[in-house]
């Protein structure tokens, strides 16, 4: 089925608003996926905060555009694409196509938008090994926390090392006395 000229204005202002208020936009390959597949894929982003949009390759370019961001290269809009736009966590998007694109060689990343800025497909697949933000959030309230737990555990020994002492004491004393 065709699309008419009012779609394709409602599917640019969808994709120049969702430009404008996303942290970070990921263009990714999708062709020969079966609708499962790519409904598992919408699925999993969904649950990440991740919104995924396909569109044609001109409607992507002009709402990029739209939205003042730089012209995208013709690398990263290779065949049938699709964006996927992250708000809340930068690297969701990135990380949810990478993650299922393991499984399924048929998606891959091609390269994205991150803070107004192109990111090559190399980039942006080292960016999705990245830990996700949960994980490098622990990883630092561990990191912070490690001097705390040393010094609790040199004040354990001190106090301990004092209670023994005195046991002895009260041993030796108690030897005496006998």
């Amino acid at each position: 089925m065709a699309v008419t000229r009012t779609q394709k204005e409602e599917i640019l202002a969808e994709l120049t608003d969702e430009f404008k208020t996303a942290g970070a936009a990921v263009f990714h390959s999708f062709i020969g996926t079966t609708v499962a597949e790519s409904q598992t894929l919408r699925r999993g982003l969904r649950e990440q905060g991740v919104r995924m949009i396909v569109a044609k390759k001109t409607l992507i370019q002009l709402a990029a555009k739209n939205a003042g961001l730089p012209e995208i290269p013709a690398e990263s809009l290779t065949d049938a694409v699709a964006v996927s736009f992250a708000h809340e966590d930068e690297l969701a998007a990135a990380q949810g196509v990478y993650k299922f694109g393991k499984d399924n060689d048929k998606v891959q990343l091609l390269g994205g938008l991150m803070d107004g800025a192109m990111v090559s497909k190399a980039d942006i697949n080292q960016l999705a090994t990245l830990p996700s933000r949960d994980q490098l959030l622990g990883q630092l309230v561990s990191v912070l926390i490690g001097p705390v737990r040393g010094m609790a555990g040199i004040g354990q020994g001190i106090i301990s090392g004092f209670v023994r002492a005195l046991s002895e004491v009260e041993k030796k004393k108690a030897a005496e006395a006998a």
